[in-house]
């Protein structure tokens, strides 16, 4: 007869963590410390956040302090991760399930900084912070998750969650014992989501010229809020001269050049879900800060426009990057663009017999997100976890995939952040 074995009390009433890999994923977040651009980081969308200090050669999982207790696996769904512009140490990490986690220890620990109010499961988008005042940091509510990275969501054409309560842009600041959030506002409209009443937002930024503009890039095209004393948004109005109409904007990011006064950069995005008007989205450049914008053509595709990221070259005032991913729906192949002349000309820098470790470009695919280091590395992602860096200094560049390495002919080892593994045994 079996005999009946004692399970050990300690183990029982012992609390668990989850310590990797991640099981799986897409990259949602690129970003390099500004003090030390040998440090990069990276999220997953369901594998958490992973941390280079030797600029791509290797990783280490850094998922320690995330909420597991009360989100489960679900605590590792992250969308972004920012870097404090003046102290390195200082991270934060956006979940796509309502919450923000913050570090002092570039990511050795993280704790929950933030929680979202709202009953309905809401997303996070992207960080961005104050040019005028490093302490200071903005984040929208909108599932970028769905909107350009989600399997499901593509099938479903579910790509707008229901937001029914606010705030949808909230606002950190940093003090000594940690950041404080509070609401800054909400966006309403007719929303594309049935039963909604607030606007995804995917971007936010601060005019740079005038810090009290707050402009917000949502799933029914631009705004601008000007912020009263107590920091908060009463109104929000439509920015139309020069762009699309709201119907054919589904998202978009948007940044003001710190370099030139009042100068911004938008990318819209047109899924072509129901007037097939992919062409409607690029890329759009504003020279007086925000309010009437132009787009730009000089070797950008015109005609499939599914632009999402953009990203400026830290030492080169004048060069900025674009990054087309790929689309399900018109099976347009992707490209990084580059632009060396604030958005005159754009050459792609994306051949695929450029390609090192045995990756081929499908037809449908493109960069999602793309990151310019200060020291010139320049990295982007796609697919299934997949993250390039340029191996030369100079273009034409030769690209690397620097999460996974060669083992000679078919075999391949991980370079430790391999986003696609999932441990089935130890």
């Amino acid at each position: 007869p079996m005999q009946k074995r004692e399970v050990r009390p300690d183990i029982l009433s012992g609390r668990w963590e989850l310590i990797g890999p991640g099981g799986g994923g897409r990259i949602t977040a690129i970003t390099t410390d500004p003090s030390n651009p040998q440090n990069v980081y990276i999220t997953i969308n369901v594998g958490g956040a992973r941390r280079s200090q030797d600029s791509g050669q290797t990783w280490e999982i850094i998922n320690r302090g995330f909420d597991y207790v009360n989100q489960g696996e679900n605590a590792q769904r992250l969308a972004d991760i920012a870097v404090h512009p003046a102290r390195g140490n200082l991270l934060l990490a956006g979940g796509l399930n309502g919450t923000i986690y913050e570090s002092s220890d570039s990511g050795e620990e993280w704790r929950v900084s933030y929680r979202h109010p709202a009953k309905q499961a809401v997303d996070f988008s992207k960080f961005a912070f104050d040019p005028s005042n490093p302490d200071v940091v903005y984040i929208g509510v909108g599932s970028i998750q769905r909107l350009i990275l989600g399997v499901g969501a593509r099938r479903s054409e579910d790509f707008w969650p229901r937001l029914r309560e606010g705030p949808t842009i909230i606002r950190g600041r940093r003090a000594d014992d940690g950041w404080k959030w509070e609401p800054v506002g909400s966006i309403a409209g007719e929303t594309r989501a049935a039963r909604g009443a607030l606007f995804n937002v995917y971007s936010v930024a601060i005019n740079s010229v005038s810090p009290d503009e707050l402009f917000a890039m949502t799933e029914r095209g631009l705004w601008r809020g000007v912020m009263e004393k107590d920091g908060t948004v009463r109104q929000f109005d439509p920015i139309n001269e020069g762009l699309p109409t709201a119907e054919a904007m589904h998202g978009g990011k948007i940044i003001f050049d710190p370099h030139n006064r009042g100068t911004a950069y938008l990318s819209v995005l047109n899924l072509g879900i129901k007037q097939k008007e992919e062409s409607l989205g690029g890329v759009f450049k504003s020279m007086d800060g925000g309010r009437t914008w132009q787009k730009l053509a000089g070797g950008l595709n015109q005609a499939h426009g599914n632009y999402f990221d953009l990203a400026l070259d830290p030492k080169n005032p004048d060069t900025i990057y674009a990054a087309q991913f790929h689309n399900e729906i018109t099976r347009a192949r992707g490209n990084l663009h580059r632009s060396q002349d604030n958005g005159k000309t754009w050459t792609p820098l994306i051949d695929e017999t450029q390609i090192a470790s045995g990756w081929k470009q499908p037809d449908d695919v493109g960069p999602d997100f793309t990151n310019i280091s200060p020291d010139g590395a320049i990295r982007w992602s796609v697919g299934g976890g997949i993250l390039f860096q340029n191996e030369n200094a100079a273009a034409p560049y030769r690209w690397r995939n620097i999460l996974t390495k060669p083992a000679g002919g078919d075999r391949w080892s991980t370079a430790g952040s391999e986003a696609i593994a999932l441990a089935k045994s130890i």
